[in-house]
Order: structure tokens, then C-alpha cells, then sequence
């Protein structure tokens, strides 16, 4: 979605159909990490059912749902904006503290139709948040792009076991995980790993 990638503004190569307009493709999916944004030591959001927003042109942002954010720290601001691919957006003012951050965070309340799950998700702006957290690793940048970037820290997972998890039970915190669907989830003979 940035640079000279595929769905950026500036696109490098060309596609065999008609894409969708520079600065004009969104696209949103779960993501199965935990992710917290903290201010003066407060988890302002903290979810495991968190929204990565891709669009053209943007960094990667999380969008958390309502029920993951403490509205009690957060106050509606004058600010309104309008996006051609989202729609309407209303932002909000948060207070920890003696600590005032104003227009630190957005909504969509009436997303435009390819936009809708932004519906009852709040943004925060990543660089006026004073920490960020994906699972317990703190992040320093945007939310990376999940398909375009591996990074691999060995001494992290020294002495520690994997598996596939398409075919175990997993709970994170006492919620029970969906297993994915791969090319590994079917066709597996009874007892083989």
C-alpha cells in the first residue's frame, strides 16, 4: 500500500484488471495479535480482537473496538474530518492525569459501505501515544505490514517449542483461539504431527 507496492500510489508495475484508484484501496482485516497503546502508564486500549486498516498511500493503523478502550479517559473534541474512502470522522480528546492530548483519537461513526467493519473501532495517533505493545513486545514504529515484512529474532524463542496450530486447542488468556485454515489443517492422517 505504500512506496511503489502493488496497491500504492505509485505502483510500479501493472495489473491484468482494473485496479482500484491511486490513494483509493482499503482494506481492513483481524489481527490475531494483543495490542495495547498507553499513555502516562495507562492502557488506553488493550484488545486481542484489534483491526489493522491498510489503505493506499498510509501506514498501517490499528482500529480497537469500543469495549477494548477506556472511554472514561477520552472526551468528544470540536475536530471533524472527511475521508473519501472512510467517510465522516469524529475525534476525541484524552486526559490522564494532568495529561491533556487533544484530538488523539478518531471514529468512523458512520463508515462509508467499504469501510463498515470500522464501525464501533476507535484509532489512536501512534506517535502521541507514549507506548505501544504488540502481544508483550513494545513497537516503535506504525504496525508493520503483515505480508511484506518478516522480522526474525532467534535468542526471543531459544529453548522454547512450536507447533501447528491447526491442529491444537489454544486459549490466550482463557479465550479459546480459532485454528486457521491452511494447506496444514486438512488431509492429516490420524496421529501424524
Amino acid at each position: 500500500m505504500t512506496g511503489t507496492g502493488p496497491l500504492s500510489r505509485a505502483a510500479a508495475g501493472r495489473w491484468n484488471f482494473d485496479p482500484p484508484a491511486p490513494g483509493s484501496a482499503v482494506y481492513i482485516e483481524p489481527t490475531w495479535k494483543r495490542v495495547r497503546a498507553v499513555l502516562e502508564g495507562q492502557a488506553v486500549a488493550d484488545s486481542s480482537h484489534a483491526l489493522l486498516l491498510s489503505e493506499s498511500g498510509r501506514q498501517p493503523v490499528y482500529y480497537f473496538p469500543r469495549r477494548d478502550v477506556r472511554l472514561d479517559l477520552l472526551t468528544n473534541s470540536e475536530r471533524h474530518t472527511e475521508d473519501p474512502n472512510k467517510g465522516a470522522a469524529a475525534y476525541f480528546d484524552a486526559r490522564v492525569g494532568d495529561r491533556l492530548e487533544n484530538d488523539v483519537a478518531w471514529c468512523y461513526p458512520e463508515p462509508l459501505d467499504g469501510a463498515r467493519a470500522l464501525t464501533g473501532h476507535l484509532a489512536f495517533d501512534f506517535h502521541r501515544m507514549d507506548r505501544w505493545f504488540e502481544e508483550d513486545q513494545e513497537i516503535f514504529e506504525h504496525p508493520k505490514d503483515p505480508y511484506h515484512r518478516i522480522d526474525a529474532e532467534g535468542t526471543p524463542v531459544r529453548n522454547l517449542l512450536c507447533f501447528f496450530n491447526e491442529r491444537v486447542d489454544i486459549e490466550v488468556d482463557g479465550e479459546p483461539q480459532p485454528r486457521p485454515e491452511t494447506p496444514w489443517s486438512r488431509g492429516a492422517k490420524e496421529g501424524e504431527a
